[in-house]
């Protein structure tokens, strides 16, 4: 999730190795600073916060939401998991383990988890299912 060299001793990620490029419905899009990283970071410096990531191309990449804990407590992704590309959801307990990851939608199958997709779909740009 990201070289252990991005964050603060005290927690969250160094501002210089993330640009905030816009923002979504209040959100921070975030771009990794010439480093070629898949992933946001790992621990927030606001606590209760989230963050986007889109490619290059402008569709979705990765949302994640923080506890008060500043800690992952949801990451929706798209992406090959498990062998199956689709959009997915791993859901983190307070302690960082995780709990739960469920595929919401995937291109052979369609839409799976309708509460969870139609939770975070207008977060899903470009993503045609």
């Amino acid at each position: 999730m990201g070289s252990s060299g991005a964050f603060l001793d005290k927690g969250g990620f160094k501002e210089y190795n993330w640009a905030e490029i816009g923002k979504k419905y209040g959100i921070k899009i975030l771009k990794r600073n010439n480093v070629n990283n898949n992933s946001l970071p790992f621990l927030s410096n606001t606590p209760g916060t989230a963050y986007l990531k889109y490619h290059n191309d402008g569709t979705f990449s990765q949302f994640i939401e923080y506890g008060e804990n500043r800690k992952k407590k949801n990451v929706l992704d798209y992406g090959v998991h498990r062998g199956i590309k689709s959009v997915h959801l791993h859901q983190y307990a307070e302690n960082g383990h995780l709990i739960k990851t469920a595929i919401i939608a995937s291109h052979e199958s369609g839409i799976i988890d309708k509460t969870l997709y139609n939770k975070y779909k207008k977060l899903l740009k470009g993503i045609k299912l």
